[in-house]
């Protein structure tokens, strides 16, 4: 099935008027298109297109490159097919999308809005969204109105025990676009390396092993290669990993949750009984130095409130750059 518009058209409408577009009909599929301004799916060979609007994001961009290298699945979507003004780059498994180019594509972004808050036959249910370049947050602000909802907010109000904010917040997301702040990482990599005797250091009683079949379906967790891979099985043809075990129990995981042609975004996951002691350091410490070591950029980036994650970031000798909102909508 076609991510957020359904090509597969059960129905013919013929209408030639910009309010209703018109229906294109081929042995295939039957394409929608909107004065030539609506959401047009493309093809993969077509994904280069779109190289020209991305190039210049310098954050959060690892999953958008990784489908327009074909080696993680997804959809783009565009306005024009010969030129491409606007993109809308998303990564089936998790939902991470990206918005870039022209912000003043009317027909484009009221298809988007409908799509972030009506019913949307989809894969992924869920979108998390990134926008370049800044122009296209105040945008964003515009077209959602009330229904763009602050997370920051409601995780701050004192009002609300921890179950309240966590009740408050599914309510909330369920009916609305959720507004994130997200931190962009950069790496200082002779910071990495002059603590690399520290990282080789493994704590007595732990293991430090790559990630394969056996101990791939032990790691349990959110951020975890499922989080971002089909299957088992293209993550270990396609993907890299290490995670650290304490008697047969993965405890920490790191793991490329989207890599492209030169650029693994590193993601990591603790066991919530072993966090706080920095085991985390350990497995994404690996991680990096395969990325050093087979010419991959390490990209790590994480939700502002994601105190451990930055913590070891800072460890690994990641600098915070700057903060930049992130969108998140469940669609129903």
């Amino acid at each position: 099935m076609d991510y957020f518009v359904n090509l597969e058209i059960k129905f013919v409408v013929l209408a030639t008027s910009a309010t209703h577009g018109t229906l294109y009909e081929s042995a295939q599929k039957k394409y929608l298109v909107w004065s030539n301004l609506l959401m047009i799916k493309i093809e993969p060979s077509q994904y280069h297109l779109v190289l020209p609007l991305v190039e210049d994001v310098n954050f959060d961009k690892v999953f958008a490159q990784a489908v327009i290298d074909q080696i993680q699945n997804g959809s783009i979507f565009v306005d024009n097919i010969q030129h491409p003004n606007t993109a809308f780059i998303s990564h089936f498994v998790s939902g991470f999308s990206l918005l870039c180019g022209n912000q003043n594509n009317d027909l484009f972004n009221h298809q988007l809005i409908e799509i972030m808050l009506k019913e949307a036959n989809t894969k992924p249910k869920q979108i998390r969204l990134v926008t370049y370049p800044d122009t296209w947050n105040e945008k964003l602000n515009n077209l959602l109105g009330d229904r763009l909802k602050d997370y920051s907010v409601i995780c701050n109000d004192s009002n609300l025990d921890q179950d309240e904010k966590i009740i408050t917040l599914k309510k909330v997301l369920s009916e609305n676009v959720l507004a994130f702040e997200r931190v962009r990482f950069k790496f200082n990599k002779s910071v990495f390396i002059n603590r690399q005797d520290f990282f080789n250091q493994i704590p007595k009683g732990f293991k430090l092993k790559r990630i394969d079949e056996k101990n791939y379906i032990k790691i349990t967790g959110k951020i975890i290669p499922s989080f971002s891979w089909d299957t088992m099985e293209k993550f270990l043809s396609k993907g890299i990993g290490y995670c650290l075990l304490k008697d047969e129990m993965v405890v920490s995981t790191s793991f490329s949750s989207f890599i492209s042609n030169d650029m693994i975004d590193v993601g990591i996951e603790t066991d919530q009984n072993f966090r706080g002691q920095g085991l985390g350091v350990y497995p994404a410490a690996a991680m990096i130095m395969y990325c050093l070591e087979n010419g991959f950029n390490p990209i790590w980036g994480t939700n502002f409130d994601n105190i451990g994650s930055r913590r070891v970031a800072n460890k690994l000798g990641y600098e915070e750059d700057f903060y930049h909102p992130f969108y998140c909508s469940v669609l129903k």
